[in-house]
């Protein structure tokens, strides 16, 4: 299980590898990133965002002017498993090349919640 739990700040969350899942993703474990405060960047190439395979990927970001910008697999995306990426509040912008924002592949479930 891994958690990152950032409180306040202007913060931006870069993954260049795309080997390498990140920000929320949860491959045969539990992933969770929580952002309690700030205008964020999320930037990643796949399996981010709230990535579930075999398991649970999340990302929680409460308040700010949000961007949101993924490759492949992620954005509320589950495959036997669950991704959330749930964003409470504030301005957002959504991008993603596919595979993502609300999927739920075979016996997964993903969820996009905004506002």
């Amino acid at each position: 299980m891994g958690v990152l739990n950032d409180l306040e700040g202007l913060d931006r969350y870069i993954c260049k590898d795309p080997g390498a899942p990140a920000q929320g993703s949860g491959i045969l474990c539990t992933g969770v990133l929580l952002d309690l405060d700030g205008n964020d960047r999320y930037e990643a190439v796949n399996a981010s965002h709230g990535f579930g395979f075999f398991g649970l990927g999340m990302l929680f970001d409460r308040c700010g002017e949000d961007k949101y910008n993924l490759g492949l697999s992620g954005q509320g995306c589950g495959y036997f498993g669950s991704g959330l990426c749930l964003d409470r509040e504030g301005g957002v912008a959504y991008s993603i090349l596919g595979e993502g924002q609300g999927v739920g592949g075979p016996n997964g479930v993903g969820v996009l919640a905004d506002g």
